[in-house]
């Protein structure tokens, strides 16, 4: 993985994981290891394209590194 300390601890743990869709990809990107300024592109068109992009998200990020983290 990328060395921020990911893992059942971590402190983007279930019981805290971001409720909005901005949040939401907020949160998978920096989990991806890609905090930039993409992120916050990203987060700010949440709001009117928030389905469509956080699928895309999801598919090119998400499924496979976050099944990989929460496996580990």
């Amino acid at each position: 993985m990328h060395g921020y300390g990911m893992g059942p601890g971590s402190e983007w743990s279930t019981e805290n994981w971001p409720r909005s869709p901005g949040e939401l990809i907020r949160a998978t990107v920096e989990l991806a290891g890609e905090s930039t300024d993409n992120t916050v592109v990203l987060a700010g068109r949440a709001g009117s394209c928030h389905g469509r992009a956080r699928r895309r998200v999801d598919r090119r990020h998400g499924r496979a590194r976050r099944a990989s983290w929460l496996v580990s």
